[in-house]
């Protein structure tokens, strides 16, 4: 991974900045189809990057969208907590307070978002205000991870299904936990979802108008994995599965129903993940998941695997790939 520079508030990259840095609290990031990159933060809105010039003097016009109480057309909520594009190029935003956001450009390229009092009245403003995490499947289905379950979209001829799913006690097919902190569809077309107190789902069947969905939770109780609370899903070359806690990293094997553990880092226990992603590169074959003090990869070679904080070696355990987390 190359460093190619800090961004600075005029929009320009550079590897020795001269201008103010661009310092928001950047929560999520999205590149849209256009190569634009969308910047979520807690609460300040959203930003959005368009590309003026490519390398080596990369730079970026800026725009910015907050939530203003007299325009109804403006961001719902300034906490973006995840950004995502549809396959006709629509982007939709979930706000933690706010609930869904639709941006549609007019003529005169002022936008317009629009949300449960706007345009979506399908999506409910009470109960799904709390966005955490938006995925569209390969069926064009939209999941919308909130604190208060999993919602399924679908659409049809500009006309909107939604159901909800949520925690039933008593009951083995439900969602395991309402607070819904991470959303993955794998390689297989196999919908994960890493829930805050109700360990990694797998969802079994979609909602119908005839029947709710169905899952299957995966627990420290049944499973063998470490911890409930899963905040990151990277999925390597080889289909595993890596998930962080809040300061645990788990890897799940899911051909063999293996889950292997890794609660100790550095030979401390002080390490805590944030909820940001983790990411898979594609030229390295690693994955990285961030924790608040540095960040954490696993280097898999053909017998083993090394965790490693920066450069020091963290635990190593019989195993047969690369990534990073």
């Amino acid at each position: 991974m190359q460093e190619i520079g800090t961004l600075c508030e005029n929009g320009k990259i550079s590897l020795n900045p001269t201008g103010k840095i661009f310092s928001k609290l950047v929560y999520t990031i999205h590149e849209d189809s256009k190569q634009r990159i969308w910047l979520g933060t807690k609460g300040d809105g959203i930003y959005l990057l368009t590309p003026e010039s490519d390398l080596p003097n990369l730079s970026y016009s800026i725009q910015h969208f907050q939530n203003d109480k007299d325009n109804p057309n403006s961001l719902s909520n300034n906490n973006v907590y995840d950004i995502t594009e549809d396959p006709e190029g629509n982007i939709w935003i979930g706000t933690y307070g706010g609930g869904l956001n639709k941006l549609h450009w007019e003529a005169s390229q002022q936008p317009i978002f629009l949300n449960s009092d706007n345009g979506l009245e399908f999506y409910p403003n009470v109960v799904g205000t709390k966005i955490r995490c938006l995925l569209f499947d390969d069926q064009n289905t939209l999941w919308v991870g909130t604190t208060d379950g999993l919602f399924q979209i679908e659409e049809e001829n500009n006309q909107y299904t939604i159901y909800h799913s949520k925690r039933i006690p008593g009951n083995p097919t439900c969602l395991g936990d309402n607070n819904v902190h991470y959303l993955h569809q794998d390689t297989h077309g196999t919908i994960w979802m890493g829930t805050f107190g109700g360990g990694l789902n797998k969802l079994i069947k979609k909602a119908t108008t005839d029947s709710p969905a169905e899952f299957k939770a995966y627990t420290t109780h049944t499973n063998g994995s470490y911890n409930d609370i899963v905040l990151c899903i990277v999925e390597d070359k080889f289909g595993n599965l890596w998930m962080s806690s809040e300061n645990t990293i788990s890897r799940y094997d899911a051909t063999n129903d293996i889950f292997q553990n890794f609660n100790v880092l550095m030979g401390s226990s002080d390490s805590y993940f944030s909820e940001a992603s983790g990411i898979m590169l594609s030229t390295e074959t690693e994955d990285y998941i961030p924790s608040i003090h540095s960040m954490y990869y696993v280097l898999m070679t053909y017998r083993t695997l090394n965790l490693h904080a920066s450069n020091y070696l963290m635990k190593t355990a019989p195993l047969a790939s690369r990534v990073l987390l």
